[in-house]
């Protein structure tokens, strides 16, 4: 007898959950300038003024460590308009029809604030959830080498173990956060699903969930990796005064690459949080009266 776990209904297409993400991506690369354009250019400008005119300290000097209100300062403006750009290219996928504009992408309002704290919340439970398993695998390792006394060779390498654990702790935290994430695309379209209900929406799908995170991640790391050959944060003020452009150039790639990997990501929740919601009218879980969403 097939369950309703092991059937084929209920389990995403890697392949083409991967189409539809790339599909939506390119579709929406005008919309994606038009929102990204005025924020990246701003926060650029504005962490110019900061560090370079103003003194701020940035993060990355040894010997001078940022302050906490100077960390707050530089950073939060990026934190608020990431939640706002997440939010607006959620409803960009999810609510079809729905025109978004530049002012959607700059404005504020209390759905982005409880987006942030949403992130934020689905994240530190992510953390907890993984670190059980993991101080576990930790403290079982100590306690072997301690039993083995003043051998030369301890039984279990300590360092190879770290990055076994490393790893593993890795690919658990992506495949808990990206369940949990769910609940994030119902926070930006305002759906009356809680975050269990939204977990549940992924039940026998973490795996296909985390090949579609890597399959979705690659172009954004690619970005990543060539971003690192240019100046790094601790870089900015010791070539400020030499030449500033580059300090600008170095900030707009490094918010250009930064909202791109906000998109592909958002994406990513959306398409999947969109075809885990078209499978549960033939889930039992949700149909017999034993689950959520049986008003819908």
């Amino acid at each position: 007898m097939t369950t309703p776990d092991a059937s084929d209904d209920f389990k995403l297409s890697i392949g083409d959950t991967l189409k539809e993400i790339y599909r939506f991506l390119w579709s929406a690369k005008n919309s994606f300038i038009l929102l990204a354009t005025l924020p990246v250019a701003g926060l650029s400008l504005y962490w110019v003024a900061l560090a370079g005119l103003a003194g701020i300290t940035v993060p990355g000097d040894g010997a001078n460590p940022a302050a906490l209100w100077e960390l707050c300062v530089l950073y939060i403006p990026s934190l608020v308009l990431f939640s706002v750009f997440a939010v607006t290219w959620h409803r960009r996928y999810l609510n079809r029809g729905v025109q978004v504009g530049i002012k959607d992408a700059l404005i504020p309002n209390t759905r982005h604030l409880k987006y942030f704290f949403s992130t934020l919340l689905t994240t530190l439970i992510a953390v907890a959830v993984i670190s059980v398993p993991v101080v576990i695998v930790i403290i079982f390792t100590l306690v072997i080498n301690f039993a083995a006394g003043g051998e030369v060779k301890p039984p279990v390498d300590v360092q190879t173990v770290s990055v076994f654990v490393g790893i593993v702790a890795a690919v658990l935290f992506s495949c808990v956060f990206l369940r949990l994430a769910q609940w994030l695309s119902v926070i930006a379209i305002a759906s009356p699903f809680t975050m269990l209900e939204a977990w549940r929406l992924g039940r026998g799908n973490s795996w296909r969930l985390f090949a579609i995170g890597c399959g979705a991640a690659i172009i954004p790391a690619i970005l990543i990796g060539l971003y690192q050959l240019t100046p790094t944060n601790a870089d900015l003020l010791s070539i400020f005064s030499e030449n500033p452009w580059i300090v600008i150039a170095t900030l707009l790639s490094e918010y250009a690459v930064a909202y791109i990997t906000l998109a592909f990501s958002v994406a990513t929740l959306s398409v999947c949080y969109d075809r885990l919601l078209a499978r549960i009218a033939n889930d039992p879980l949700y149909t017999l009266g034993a689950g959520p969403f049986i008003d819908e």
